[in-house]
């Protein structure tokens, strides 16, 4: 075995362990424990032989507690996670932290009443960020004495305010000579609140501050500056920041869950512990399919995604799933369907932001803001024209507007603006003033709202005429930090029968032309029985299908076979005379079979209106409804679903 650099001064462990140990035997064979391993972030360089070690030595020393007690199971598994790569110190004195005597000193320290009530509830992934601390127990000792008590609750904690910038000592030695700066110290929590420092000395007392009183956080990276994110009652927020969750990276000696730097991950992970049990049934999904049949592994994947849509490490895998040269489309089209479903469910009834991350075309007043007039990076749209400016912004689809909505930012507000719809026919329209708006919240930031109409709308324009100059930005007149147009989109059906692949029985002729505008022949079918099948290749919501007869040959009898997989059963519908247009209601279909009887009828062409839905347009629904309020992991799950090899 290869001797393992963990150790508690007295106790070396190896990489390899002892199956026969009757404390490891007993560990392995514990559901809770086994689950913990697998669904609190990984362990660095697969160190599991070596948390596994620590583990089992926690237990022969606490053991009997440990089995009667979640919350301190919890902590001996965070614990183990946490220390399966040494610890160093964080004072920069050579060493690292002895994983047993911190083990025992949080207990003491919860038994105490030290930390927030908030701790009992933190799962073993968040334990981990809190027993990541390289504070030494005098140091979080001596924090909790000096936490400013303006700030020592569990919704400030992360606000810090031990100390303000300091780019000098008292002396003038600059926070940029190093060591010489702390008078050749340890960098103690003390020593930072004497001397103070710049954003690394604030990344690193901040993370301490919020550690020391059972606080999960991490120290970050942000373009030139150090920052840091903490546990605010139940959500990641950054501290010290400059930037957004886009430029904020976790710093290398912190825990890295899924291998992702980027800092938005934590907020993945944290949903995805806020369901723990579906959390765990998702994983053992994704770990156990790769024991199973490839063709399988998209469909179990898809599942896992569904029981736990935060699982990134499901979505990751399937990518590689999709591409199985011995997938079928039948079965990606089975496990697909379902959202699609409920989607279609909730779309006439369910107000949406209709131009959310949608392009805008804006005047040049906007400059490089005008992006951030509906994206959803929390940056602010800034207008720097006395005369004013404009915007328009197309939707996806003929929608209802339900309500329009501003947040201006600071003072800049347009105290004078028109707002214009698009109809279907291609002409605006005004719908709307400033003397229709109805001012809420306070008057910085003000946010302002005006009710829908009831035209359909395929774009709106925005034209700003009269504004406010800021007093802080002097040459901003108009503001704008959110735009939201609240609505209902409405399907713009497509004929899904053009230009698709055609089959008919083999007593008929002609069917190239009723799928194909510019195939000038017409169908006919042979007497008695006959059929025709079009294969839609995605799955299409189905309105209608409409049948141009030639001089009324039309069969005796009709029927239409709609399916979406093969091995699944198909919905029949029952057609009555004369044959011209079929209702369907919003049928999925991925096969249009029609089967005639009687007659020899002849057929000039077919038309079926319907919405269609590829794979990856499903997959993304799913990213859309799941990561709605999560700019950048939504963009990067989308371009894992655009990667996808895949072919409907």
């Amino acid at each position: 075995a290869v001797v393992s650099t963990q150790s508690t001064g007295e106790k070396e462990f190896t990489t390899d362990f002892d199956l026969d140990d009757e404390t490891l035997k007993w560990i392995l064979s514990n559901r809770d424990i086994l689950e913990m391993f697998m669904t609190s972030g990984g362990v660095r360089d697969n160190r599991y032989a070596d948390a596994l070690n620590i583990l089992a030595e926690i237990f022969r020393q606490d053991g009997q507690a440990i089995k009667t007690d979640p919350l301190r199971l919890r902590i001996a598994v965070a614990t183990a996670l946490t220390h399966s790569k040494p610890v160093t110190n964080g004072d920069r004195t050579p060493g690292t932290i002895d994983w047993m005597a911190r083990y025992r000193a949080f207990l003491r320290w919860h038994d105490e009443g030290k930390f927030y009530p908030d701790f009992d509830e933190l799962t073993t992934w968040h334990l981990r960020y809190v027993i990541a601390t390289r504070l030494s127990d005098e140091e979080i000792e001596w924090t909790l004495e000096h936490t400013p008590e303006q700030n020592n609750n569990p919704s400030r904690i992360g606000y810090g305010g031990l100390f303000g910038y300091n780019r000098n000592n008292v002396d003038g030695v600059s926070v940029f000579s190093g060591a010489a700066f702390y008078y050749y110290q340890p960098i103690t929590m003390k020593v930072l609140s004497e001397v103070g420092g710049v954003c690394g000395s604030k990344s690193v007392a901040g993370t301490g501050l919020c550690r020391a009183h059972g606080v999960p956080a991490a120290r970050c990276s942000q373009p030139s500056h150090a920052a840091y994110i903490w546990y605010q009652t139940g959500e990641w927020v950054i501290g010290n920041s400059i930037a957004n969750w886009d430029k904020t990276w976790i710093q290398g000696w912190e825990h890295i869950t899924w291998g992702q730097r980027n800092a938005y991950y934590f907020r993945a992970m944290n949903e995805a512990q806020k369901n723990i049990e579906g959390y765990r049934l998702s994983e053992k999904m994704r770990i156990a399919c790769k024991l199973t049949d490839s063709e399988h592994r998209f469909q179990i994947l898809e599942d896992a995604t569904t029981v736990c849509p935060y699982n990134i490490a499901a979505w990751v895998d399937l990518e590689d799933a999709i591409k199985d040269a011995k997938l079928s489309k039948d079965t990606v089209r089975r496990a697909l369907l379902p959202t699609l479903l409920s989607f279609r469910k909730r779309k006439n009834t369910e107000v949406s932001d209709l131009v959310k991350e949608k392009e805008a075309i804006a005047s040049e007043c906007f400059g490089d803001t005008s992006s951030y007039l509906t994206d959803s990076t929390g940056q602010t749209a800034l207008c720097r024209d006395e005369k004013g400016g404009s915007f328009e912004i197309a939707f996806d689809k003929p929608s209802t507007v339900k309500e329009v909505h501003f947040q201006w930012w600071r003072i800049s507000k347009a105290s004078k603006y028109n707002i214009y719809a698009m109809s279907v026919q291609g002409k605006y329209e005004l719908v709307r003033t400033q003397d229709e708006e109805r001012k809420e919240g306070h008057w910085i930031d003000p946010h302002c709202y005006l009710d829908g109409w009831d035209m359909e709308t395929i774009k709106i324009k925005v034209e700003l005429i009269k504004g406010f100059k800021d007093n802080w930005k002097k040459d901003v007149y108009f503001g704008i930090k959110t735009f939201e147009v609240m609505g209902i989109p409405h399907d713009a059906p497509i004929d899904v029968f053009k230009d698709k692949s055609i089959a008919t029985n083999k007593e008929s002729s002609g069917e190239e032309g009723l799928v194909d505008s510019n195939y000038p022949s017409v169908w006919t079918g042979g007497f008695g029985d006959n059929w025709i099948e079009i294969d839609l290749r995605e799955i299409c919501i189905m309105k209608n299908i409409a049948f141009s007869w030639e001089d009324d040959e039309i069969p005796d009898e009709m029927e239409l076979i709609l399916s979406v997989a093969e091995d699944e059963k198909p919905e029949v519908v029952r057609v009555n005379k004369p044959f011209k247009e079929v209702s369907l209601e919003d049928r999925p279909a991925s096969n249009v079979r029609i089967e005639m009887g009687g007659g020899q009828p002849v057929l000039n062409k077919i038309k079926a209106a319907g919405v269609c839905y590829g794979a990856k347009d499903i997959l993304k629904i799913k990213v859309a409804e799941s990561y709605k309020k999560y700019y950048w992991l939504r963009t990067d799950i989308n371009n894992v679903v655009d990667r996808m090899v895949y072919q409907d």
